[in-house]
C-alpha cells in the first residue's frame, strides 16, 4: 500500500547519496592522510549516522513507522553486501 509514495522515496534516496558522498569523501581523504584508529572510529560513527539518515529518508519518503524504515535500511545493507560478495566472487577476488 506504499506504492503511491515509492517515486518520492526513490528520488529522496538518490539525493541522499549526494549527502553520503559529501560526508564520506572528506573522511576517506582524512583516513588516507592520517591512517589510524581515530579516523577509523570517526568513519564508523559517520556510517552509523548515515544509516540513521537513510532510515529517516525511508520513514518520511514512504510514510512508514520507524521499525519498517529501519528494516528497509537493513535490507538495503544486506542486499548491497550480497551483490558485492557475488561480484567479487565472479571477478575472482
Amino acid at each position: 500500500d506504499r506504492w503511491p509514495f515509492y517515486t518520492r522515496y526513490i528520488v529522496a534516496y538518490n539525493w541522499s547519496s549526494v549527502v553520503q558522498v559529501a560526508v564520506l569523501l572528506p573522511l576517506n581523504l582524512l583516513a588516507v592522510a592520517f591512517p589510524g584508529h581515530a579516523t577509523l572510529i570517526l568513519a564508523q560513527c559517520a556510517i552509523i549516522v548515515l544509516l540513521i539518515y537513510h532510515a529517516y529518508v525511508a520513514y518520511v519518503g514512504l510514510a512508514v513507522n520507524p521499525g519498517t524504515a529501519a528494516g528497509i535500511v537493513l535490507l538495503d545493507v544486506l542486499l548491497s553486501a550480497l551483490v558485492r560478495a557475488v561480484s567479487n566472487r565472479l571477478m575472482g577476488l
